[in-house]
């Protein structure tokens, strides 16, 4: 059996020339080629009934036509650059009909799954990911160089623990950025309650893109900086490498996390208490009908904490945080 090469098929694409061409002598199956030579597609016989899926893909079209009273499939791409991949593609799903007589459907639909699980792409972090993550290094990075490596145990937000970090009777959840304001997402009704005898302050990052500027990091070089400061203490070492594991961070993705971060603003403390809006379980019972809050079960809302809180400098700042030295200096 011989299949069209590419060779052939190229020839009629570059020169821009509309035809039907049969993948091999006689068949019902044939390439096509179309719009000047800017469209390649593949078109298959299907009976009347078959139901034809529509393609999950950008860049490819699949759809069922009547074609001179023939029912038929067609595949279609219209970027040039795809054009020999496709072929590819085709004579998988040509191989499957012709050879092991799949049906046309049945043939596509393995040679899609086939082809999206070889190029599935990596779980990387999201951005909003990266940026807690950022957040968190950096006040971890603060915390070590201001209080020696034990300080390393006061992270806790890779283990599920209600919030962040501990410190004494303070807990903190860290909140980060890249909007103007200060604008954080609250996860659920109890992130913002403290533990039974702890103080809970929200520690507010603003990020924005550094570029080339000196004061930008970015978050490979925050999670070196910390593995530096941990040098020698190699149980925090290895349980810093288990939670950036925990936290969906791998090594071999580090260059896709190559893009630099710095502080649009002095970070603030601020103190969540009676004056700071919150939504908690307590409150929610207070609105709804007695008995029927514990159906609400899960909340997420943005809080605008502009006006509230400490900038890092201030005598409260310092006082909350037991004389923390400066994080980074965001005008640099």
């Amino acid at each position: 059996m011989q299949i069209i090469s590419w060779a052939h098929l190229d020839d009629y694409i570059r020169k821009g020339i509309p035809a039907q061409l049969p993948v091999t002598n006689r068949s019902e199956i044939s390439f096509m080629i179309s719009d000047h030579g800017k469209s390649l597609g593949l078109r298959l016989p299907v009976s009347e009934n078959e139901v034809v899926i529509p393609s999950p893909y950008r860049e490819l079209d699949i759809s069922k036509k009547t074609v001179y009273e023939i029912t038929v499939i067609e595949l279609t791409v219209q970027d040039v650059r795809l054009f020999r991949t496709f072929y590819h593609f085709a004579i998988e799903i040509l191989q499957l009909v012709l050879v092991q007589e799949l049906s046309s459907t049945n043939a596509i639909e393995r040679c899609l799954s086939n082809w999206a699980q070889m190029l599935l792409r990596k779980k990387l972090l999201e951005e909003t990911e990266q940026v807690g993550l950022a957040g968190e290094l950096c006040f971890l990075k603060a915390l070590i160089e201001s209080r020696g490596q034990e300080a390393f145990n006061s992270w806790l937000g890779p283990t599920k623990e209600p919030h962040d970090f501990r410190l004494a009777t303070n807990e903190i959840e860290v909140k980060s950025t890249l909007q103007p304001k200060r604008i954080h997402r609250i996860h659920g009704l109890g992130q913002l309650e403290p533990s039974s005898g702890m103080q809970l302050y929200i520690l507010s990052l603003q990020f924005e893109a550094a570029g080339n500027a000196l004061a930008g990091r970015s978050l490979v070089e925050r999670v070196d900086e910390v593995r530096q400061l941990l040098l020698g203490a190699e149980s925090s070492l290895q349980t810093f490498e288990e939670y950036l594991r925990k936290l969906g961070y791998v090594e071999a993705d580090s260059v896709y996390y190559s893009h630099k971060l710095k502080f649009r603003s002095l970070p603030k403390i601020i103190p969540v208490n009676a004056e700071f809006p919150r939504l908690t379980r307590a409150k929610v019972d207070q609105v709804l009908p007695q008995g029927t809050s514990q159906r609400l079960t899960y909340v997420e809302y943005d809080l605008d904490v502009d006006g509230f809180g400490y900038p890092e400098g201030s005598p409260e700042f310092d006082i909350i945080l037991d004389g923390l030295s400066k994080m980074e200096n965001p005008h640099e």
